[in-house]
């Protein structure tokens, strides 16, 4: 096991900006060293620079002088179907501790919030799990439309036995209709810092290629199901709850 002292770090730089280096290393070349300037030369705003740095030494891919590794320039040879499973054995072994606990492709979003806990810079672990499954998606290990399994959801019964049933089991629920102008406020504690980094990622000319497009739709959806849980509502609540399926 890793020694507090020992573990380094878990990055939570923006997971395109880590991309569009691979992608740019394997598309047109890079220095031999990745420093800040460099980064910023091939559009890594000035801000996310150095978390970016960070991700690729975390990652493997650069040394600590900011030379790019054998593992690098393993990434930049892989042809278009050896590509895949290259991204995905960096992945694997820079984040051996996460993959001891979980498998991206199976667990659902909390088991994988679960296993992030401890690891440093805690305050930031939403956007360590962002970058994870950004980098999971990008080399296949987790799929783009999975829906993780849900997490069993228990009952006491009368007995004091506890019931659980699947949440894929339940019977879907009418949501209640709202005044789009009704002001919707924030519940207590729901950490938006996420959304508002995703936010920020928007392009600033309004153009995008289809792909960039996706992955932040994709990206969306991922820290909606992380921040937002849907709960069944009590059938006794008033009127204000959710509406149970006719039939």
């Amino acid at each position: 096991m890793v020694s507090e002292v020992e573990r380094q770090p878990v990055p939570y730089a923006p997971v395109n900006n880590v991309l569009t280096v691979i992608r740019r290393f394997r598309d047109h070349g890079l220095g031999d060293t990745l420093s800040i300037g460099e980064l910023q030369r091939i559009g890594i705003p000035e801000g996310n620079a150095p978390r970016t740095l960070a991700a690729l030494r975390f990652l493997g891919l650069i040394d600590q002088e900011e030379h790019r590794t054998a593992a690098f320039e393993r990434l930049g040879r892989a042809k278009s179907n050896e590509y895949n499973e290259t991204l995905s054995e960096i992945i694997r072994d820079a984040y051996s501790e996460v993959f001891a606990i979980v498998d991206p492709a199976q667990n659902t979003e909390i088991e994988i919030a679960d296993a992030f806990r401890g690891l440093q810079p805690e305050r930031q672990r939403n956007r360590m799990i962002t970058l994870f499954m950004g980098l999971c998606r990008e080399a296949g290990i987790v799929t783009s439309g999975r829906t993780p399994e849900a997490r069993p959801r228990r009952r006491q019964l009368p007995n004091g036995a506890v019931d659980e049933q699947s949440a894929a089991t339940r019977p879907p629920l009418r949501r209640r209709t709202t005044s789009p102008t009704a002001e919707q406020p924030v519940p207590p504690g729901l950490d938006l810092r996420l959304l508002s980094g995703l936010m920020q990622q928007l392009p600033k000319d309004g153009k995008w290629t289809q792909a960039r497009r996706d992955r932040w739709l994709q990206a969306m959806a991922a820290n909606l199901d992380v921040i937002v849980q849907v709960a069944e509502q009590d059938q006794n609540a008033d009127s204000g709850a959710e509406a149970p399926l006719e039939g």
